[in-house]
């Protein structure tokens, strides 16, 4: 079990945001559970907890593309685990949208879409707004950390992605 101590060097700012969605959907599917409910999918908008279907196979779900919302740039199955997804692209205003780069206070503009798995929805919705706003050397600290898989998405749409996220074009 990882200890639940964070270290930082110099002033640090904390958003709940960054994870809150996961773990109202978390608690969700721990209320589920707690019903025995054994197959269900939560989906909270993006971010995700499933468990299988009640055949067993997992549940497919699409990778929306960030420039056409009505396009998806591929699909990953979702079996027992968390699932998140965020881009520079929604909940937008002009230039301006909902992920802050936290050294600069402007938009993180450096990628323009994150998809992250993961073994709650919690883990993933933190991973996502973490590889969102961190350097790239950074992100096999943050998906060790998480216990995670991603795909990181740049404005060409060229990606970056870890060797076990499950993609399907």
């Amino acid at each position: 079990e990882k200890p639940n101590i964070l270290h930082t060097k110099g002033n640090v700012e904390f958003d709940s945001g960054g994870m809150g969605k996961g773990i109202l959907i978390d608690e969700i599917a721990a209320l589920l559970r707690d019903h025995n409910l054994e197959h269900f999918l939560v989906d909270g908008g993006g971010d995700m907890f499933a468990t299988t279907k009640s055949n067993g196979s997992p549940w497919t779900v699409a990778l929306q593309h960030p420039y056409h919302s009505d396009e998806a740039i591929g699909t990953t199955q979702l079996s027992n685990q968390g699932f998140a997804a965020s881009a520079s692209t929604h909940r937008k205003v002009g230039e301006f949208h909902h992920i802050l780069d936290p050294h600069s206070g402007k938009p993180a503009n450096q990628h323009v879409a994150v998809f992250c798995t993961g073994p709650s929805a919690t883990a993933a919705d933190t991973a996502a707004t973490a590889f969102f706003v961190s350097d790239e050397k950074d992100w096999p600290k943050i998906q060790q950390l998480l216990s995670v898989e991603y795909l990181v998405l740049q404005p060409d749409m060229s990606f970056t992605q870890s060797a076990l996220f499950r993609r399907v074009e």
